[in-house]
């Protein structure tokens, strides 16, 4: 023990002293149920044993009783507990993480940010993004050639990761705009992936990493099989604008992700429409941008590469008539 060895090396007639071995003890076991109470709910295992240094009966009817306990708390307490050290910490979606203030430890990562070529390297990583607005259209049998030159517009030309977003993937009536069917979608993506898979000179195969919809917008992500063991924390998370808020006809489906140690967002979003409402749709954007938070409190800006694209922003362009 590390005691004894001090004891040792310090005091070493202090080695025969029934006392403190005693109060030694008794300190473990008190620090052991403290500690036990934090994250079991109940005092620890064993601390009779601990305490006195044999077990007895009491002390096997104690654990019985902290084990039922625990299996209480395990099933219908820690939950709550859980969500309760998130809010406080803020680890929720909406929230902003709290900071505590630490100089060393702000040095210590500066320092580590300074030097951080001795320890990292960096790798490229190419990206295909392509967003369509398909007015409900159906998708296409595999292999089709207009989609094909879409997602392989060169055939030496191999992403790493893809991001394939559509607006209008179904037909908007009263009755989407209040729910998402993900029927559409889900035919898109065997399509692409067949696509994909079927493609000429392929070098690689692909992965759907994530994919998310919001009534008519959806936004899917693929990656080479190859890398996907680097990607991690993939989130997806979507924001109405249509109708205040309400409708989902109008927003943004955004999807956040880390490739080693680096972080991307994607998003894909559809503002209001009409060449007039040029003020909501800058209210829409404002609301996506402010309002889009992922877990632990991140934002589209919270991300070392953002993608944002396709809002249907609809810009009038001047064009001089010809002389």
């Amino acid at each position: 023990m590390a005691v004894e060895a001090f004891l040792s090396a310090t005091h070493p007639h202090l080695l025969r002293s029934d006392y403190l071995w005693n109060c030694h003890r008794t300190l473990w076991a008190d620090n052991g149920d403290v500690l036990s109470k934090i994250y079991a709910g109940t005092g620890a295992l064993n601390t009779s044993f601990t305490r006195g240094g044999k077990q007895t009966f009491s002390g096997i009817l104690s654990n019985a009783s902290k084990s039922v306990g625990r299996m209480y708390n395990s099933n219908f307490i820690d939950k709550s507990k859980q969500a309760h050290i998130d809010l406080m910490l803020g680890n929720l979606s909406g929230q902003k993480p709290v900071k505590v203030f630490d100089p060393l430890n702000d040095t210590i990562k500066k320092m580590l940010h300074d030097r951080r070529s001795d320890y990292s390297q960096t790798l490229p990583i190419s990206l295909w993004v392509g967003t369509y607005n398909l007015n409900g259209r159906a998708p296409p049998m595999a292999n089709n050639d207009e989609l094909m030159a879409w997602l392989c517009p060169t055939s030496d030309f191999e992403p790493d990761i893809m991001a394939v977003s559509f607006q209008e993937i179904v037909k908007l009536s009263p009755q989407q705009i209040m729910i998402t069917d993900p029927e559409k979608k889900n035919r898109w993506e065997r399509v692409i992936l067949t696509s994909l898979e079927n493609r000429p000179n392929k070098k690689s195969s692909y992965a759907i990493i994530r994919s998310d919809q919001l009534v008519g917008a959806a936004l899917i992500i693929l990656a080479k099989t190859e890398l996907v063991p680097a990607v991690r924390s993939v989130e997806a998370k979507t924001k109405k604008t249509g109708l205040k808020g309400i409708a989902g006809n109008k927003g943004a489906v955004a999807i956040r992700l880390d490739i080693h140690d680096s972080s991307f967002c994607f998003v894909t979003a559809h503002f209001a429409a009409g060449l007039s409402n040029v003020e909501e749709r800058n209210h829409d954007y404002e609301t996506i941008e402010d309002g889009l938070k992922f877990l632990r409190g991140k934002t589209i800006a919270s991300h070392e590469l953002s993608h944002e694209f396709d809002f249907s922003w609809s810009l009038s362009v001047y064009t001089p008539t010809p002389y």
